[in-house]
Parts: C-alpha cells; structure tokens; sequence
C-alpha cells in the first residue's frame, strides 16, 4: 500500500510539511508520496516521493463546470474536488492500492493498514451526514476505483455545479455497486439518533467490529482543538459541536493512557475502549502534528473534554485574513474598472 498526500495551486503550508516528515518517521515500511501539480522547494529534508499530476482536459472542464467562488483560497473548492482527478491519474501509473490522508489529519503509530488492504471494500471512507462523506482518510483499492472516483466527480460536477468533494462522496456511499464501506468514525449509539438510519447503525457497528476503532472523519478534531481560524478571521470555538452533523460528539467518552499518543474513545455495546487511529486538525496548530509535541497538546485537550466551548483568536491569521481581503477587493475593483473602459473602447 502507498501513503498519499494530495495539495494544488500552490507550495505546501507548514502542517503539510510536518505531517509528511511525521508520516515518514512512523511508517517506513509504506511508500509516501506527495500528488501535486506545482513545483515543490521545500521537501528535500522530508525524503517522500513527488508525483506531478497534469492539468488535461478534465482538469479544465471540471473547473469550469463548479461555480464556486474561485478567489477564495486559490480555488479551494474546486481544488478539493479535483484531488480525485489526481488521485486516478497517480492511480494509473502505480497499480498498488493507497491510502489517501488529507493534509491536516494526523493518524496513529498503529493505524490499521492491513486491515484496509485485506477488506473486500473497493473504496472506504467515513460519512458526515445524510449528504456528506469526507476524504479525511479515503482507501482505494485499484486505478478502476480510483477512476470510478474521477468520473463521478466530473458527472457530478455536471449536474450540480455547486457540488463539492464531500457530496461527491456521499454519492458514492450511496452507489451498491461503487464497492464502498465506511471507516466507522465512532460507537453506534454515541451518533445522534434522529438523524441516523438503522442501516447505518447496522454498518457502522460491523466496521467497528472489523476495524476494533475508529477514525475521526470531521467532528472529534474540530471539537478538540477548534474550527480553522481562517473561516472566521482569526476566531476558532474550541468544543464547539456541530448538531448538523451524524455524530453528537459531547455523548463521547475519551481518554489517554501511557501507551499511546492518540486517545481512546468509550463504547457501550462491548464495555471497552477503542483506539483513535485518526484526528482531523481543522485548526491547523502546528505543535498537532510535530511528533515529540502533539501527545501533551492531545492529552490537555481530552482533560478538558468535558469543559465549555472556548474562542481563540488569532492576530496574526485576523491581519492576513484582512490583506487578503483587501487584495481580493482591489483585485475585483479593477478588474470591472478596466473591463467597462475596455467595452466602451470597443
């Protein structure tokens, strides 16, 4: 199995960086690579294989297809769903199965590779909501999969032109012949019962059987150590529960002991815990995915599970966040300042 990592447009922010160099001291034994279509400077010291994906015609039509607002964040939207474009590509040209991570999920020393690799499940990932799935940790099995994956999102993209990479996913979820099974994200009965289907019950409590875990697919990092600053200039709610979502995340029951650097969550059904083999860092905190330091951050931040919601604020991300803005407005200023002098010149 190979361990990807997927991020365009521009050159890797800091946590990316990190989570590479922490995924190659923990996992040497699995090939890393970074997918990307723009020439990288700073990976040399990290050692992980680069894989240049093209902009071919897909690339472009999937790009004009989505009418998401394209200045924010260099593309961000259609970014996240062409990642599924690259995905195939690097599929094609290495036939192993991989393991998708994105760049603020940090997994665990003893994460269940093998158990991926010998499921009968084409394509695996967690399920937000009755619409969403996440590619926080995303299995595929073969370059068929993984171009089922692209055709999906272009098809999608098609007829939806607000569709995003998670309602993409849930499509798939949905699809009895795509070959999917979820990566269970916590015990059946800590999910909010008016939302959840038995089906899903069902599903969930047989994954968690194979698996003896689970992976936090969007709600248990978000909660733990706060939303991304970015979206609100600046302000991240630490233990902030989103009830839009499947999982209730305050009806969890965490802990740490002195054998792992990840905790373990309660379950009910079985009167035992089971490990976390993965945390979604919205938040982006650096010291999270540095491995001598995220261990002290992952305990405070469990001790205090049970504690109200708390707003953090940021001075350096709120400055940029207002350049940025200004630019953007500068930018659109311009743009319809010169386009009418260029109309009335024709």
């Amino acid at each position: 199995m190979n361990l990807v990592y997927v991020h365009l447009n521009t050159p890797i922010p800091k946590h990316l960086a990190l989570n590479l160099k922490r995924s190659r001291t923990l996992f040497p034994q699995y090939t890393i690579y970074l997918v990307t279509n723009v020439r990288q400077k700073s990976l040399k010291p990290i050692n992980v294989n680069i894989f240049y994906c093209k902009e071919d015609d897909n690339w472009h039509s999937l790009n004009d297809l989505l009418q998401h607002d394209k200045e924010f964040r260099s593309n961000f939207w259609f970014t996240s769903a062409a990642r599924f474009l690259a995905m195939a590509e690097f599929s094609r040209e290495n036939e192993e199965d991989f393991l998708h991570v994105e760049s603020d999920v940090i997994i665990s020393r003893d994460f269940p590779f093998e158990q991926l690799s010998k499921s009968s499940a084409l394509i695996q990932f967690p399920l937000v909501s009755n619409s969403l799935g996440i590619a926080s940790c995303l299995y595929i099995k073969n370059s068929l999969t993984a171009n089922y994956l692209a055709s999906k999102t272009l098809s999608e993209a098609f007829v939806d032109s607000k569709t995003t990479d998670m309602h993409v996913l849930r499509i798939i979820s949905n699809d009895l012949n795509s070959g999917f099974k979820m990566l269970p994200t916590a015990p059946s009965d800590r999910y909010s019962k008016n939302t959840v289907s038995e089906y899903f019950l069902n599903e969930n409590s047989q994954a968690i059987s194979y698996f003896r875990g689970v992976f936090d697919g969007f709600n248990l990092g978000r909660y733990l150590f706060g939303d991304d600053p970015r979206n609100k200039r600046g302000i991240s709610t630490v233990r902030d529960s989103d009830s839009s979502n499947y999982l209730d995340v305050r009806r969890l029951k965490l802990i740490m002991n002195s054998f792992r650097d990840f905790p373990f969550v309660y379950n009910n059904e079985t009167s035992e815990y089971l490990p976390i083999f993965a945390l979604h860092i919205h938040s982006k905190k650096l010291a999270l995915f540095s491995l001598t330091r995220s261990r002290k951050y992952i305990k405070k931040a469990v001790e205090s599970f049970e504690s109200p919601p708390k707003t953090q604020f940021s001075i350096s991300i709120f400055l940029k966040s207002i350049r940025q803005a200004l630019i953007r407005r500068i930018h659109k200023f311009t743009e319809s300042l010169f386009g009418e002098k260029l109309s009335k010149l024709i």
